[in-house]
This record gives C-alpha cells, sequence and structure tokens, in this order.
C-alpha cells in the first residue's frame, strides 16, 4: 500500500508539473502589462496603417456598418472585420472610440490571451516550467510585443494563428492523444474550438492567409513522421464543416455585396 501511495503521489506530481497554477497564469499577465502598459503611459504616434485602423473603427462605430469596413465612407475591403470589432470592444470598454490609448486595449489583450494559451499548451507537453518560459519568451519577442501594442489586423492574426498551433500542440502531444479517429465520431471541445478558430482566421486578415500558416507546418509535421493516427484524429468531419462555415461566411458575405472584392 505503502509503494502504490508513492507512486499515487509521484504520479499527481507528474501532472501537476504539467499543469499552469493561477499563479502562473497571474504571472504571465504581470509581464505582460509591464512590457505593453508602457504603450499607455508613453504612446506613441500612430503609424499609417494603425491611423487607418483607426479611422476604420470610428466609422463603424458612427455607422452600425458592421460586417464591411469603410473608410472615407467607402468600402475599404483590404481587410476583413474581425480585427475591427476586437479593436472596438476594447476601446467601448476602456477609454472610448477616438481615445488613442483606447484603441490599444484590443490588441493588447488578445496578444496577452495568445502568451497565456501558448505557455499553458507547452506546460502540457513539456511541463511547468518550460511553460512559463515559453510564454515569458513569447511576450518578449521584438515583433511580437511591438505589434501587441499597435491597434492594426496583424497582430490579430498572429495571435489567431499562435492559440490555433497551441492547441494543436495541447490536442496532439499532452496525455497521448484521446485514440478517436472516428470520421464522423466525436473530439474533445479544444478540437472542435481549434477547427473554429481555424475557419475564423479568415476574419482576421484575408481569405485562406491565416489557415496557411497553420495548415501548411501541421501538414508537413504528419507527412514527415508518417503519422497516419494524427491524420486519422484530425480529419474530422464536423471540425472541417464548422472550419468551413466560419470560413467562408465573411467572404462569402462580402462577395455578395461587392463581386469586385
Amino acid at each position: 500500500h505503502q509503494v502504490q501511495g508513492m507512486e499515487s503521489s509521484q504520479s499527481q506530481s507528474t501532472m501537476n508539473d504539467r499543469t499552469l497554477r493561477r499563479g502562473d497564469f497571474a504571472l504571465l499577465l504581470l509581464v505582460c502589462a509591464m512590457l505593453y502598459g508602457v504603450a499607455l503611459l508613453v504612446p506613441r504616434v500612430f503609424t499609417t496603417h494603425e491611423a487607418i485602423h483607426c479611422q476604420n473603427v470610428s466609422e463603424m462605430s458612427r455607422s452600425g456598418e458592421w460586417l464591411i469596413p469603410t473608410y472615407g465612407g467607402r468600402p475599404w475591403l483590404e481587410r476583413p472585420p474581425g480585427p475591427h470589432w476586437l479593436t472596438l470592444a476594447g476601446a467601448i470598454f476602456t477609454g472610448g472610440v477616438g481615445v488613442d490609448w483606447a484603441m490599444r486595449i484590443g490588441s493588447m489583450a488578445v496578444s496577452a490571451l495568445a502568451v497565456l494559451i501558448f505557455a499553458w499548451a507547452v506546460a502540457g507537453c513539456l511541463g511547468r516550467n518550460l511553460g512559463l518560459m515559453s510564454g515569458v519568451i513569447l511576450a518578449t519577442m521584438r515583433e511580437f510585443a511591438a505589434y501587441s501594442v499597435g491597434p492594426e489586423a496583424d497582430i490579430f492574426l498572429a495571435s489567431a494563428v499562435t492559440i490555433c498551433g497551441s492547441l494543436f500542440m495541447r490536442l496532439h502531444f499532452a496525455n497521448g492523444g484521446d485514440g478517436r479517429t472516428s470520421f464522423f465520431g466525436t473530439r474533445p471541445p479544444a478540437m472542435l474550438i481549434f477547427f473554429a478558430l481555424l475557419g475564423l482566421t479568415n476574419a482576421m486578415k484575408g481569405p485562406l492567409f491565416g489557415m496557411i500558416f497553420v495548415g501548411l507546418p501541421i501538414v508537413a509535421f504528419f507527412l514527415w513522421n508518417r503519422d497516419g493516427f494524427g491524420v486519422r484524429r484530425f480529419s474530422w468531419a464536423w471540425g472541417w464543416l464548422a472550419m468551413l462555415v466560419l470560413g467562408a461566411a465573411w467572404p462569402l458575405y462580402a462577395y455578395y455585396r461587392f463581386p469586385d472584392i
């Protein structure tokens, strides 16, 4: 009984070592707040891309046209509306639309979410310490940190791609998978979220752009490792359907409204 108790204790300890604690998430949020909060205290002038994005958001707020961004009242079809919605939400719940620091909140929040999910995914695969370290590394990467305080589409796409990749890591590597491979069967809820978010990357910058960043490394990984089990797990009708419906929704709507898009 003592041996069984020790084995159970060791097993529980190993499991805990692959799980981030509440304090770990709080620490990562504090790191993000310290890094990105400087932009709220010492704001810089918006770049051209950021200024255009903020103009899109301001016009969306005034006109109530939530699906087709505009610039000077004309359709602005260079970007889908996803980043505009997130920027607008951050501004509404803080300083208000038109306040420059408030227009940065959406970017900062989505970036911090990507850091937390990436750290959680790595911890589930490689352990708590490496998870924490990976979260801090991502948060402090120069390009990621620079775009995290700027209101424009790129950081929303980068965060969505990062979260998708993190979910794939956690689903495929943590706990060895669950063995479910039926094409029309069930999968963990995280896999449905993975496919749904993969489709929603089309609403972040443009059709197929984010999907390629996520899909190509995954396909290459499966082919390189001849991982037939992984292919069967991610060959799931309901996940593909969710990805197709969510991914096609805005491009088809925009094409219906403006065929020359």
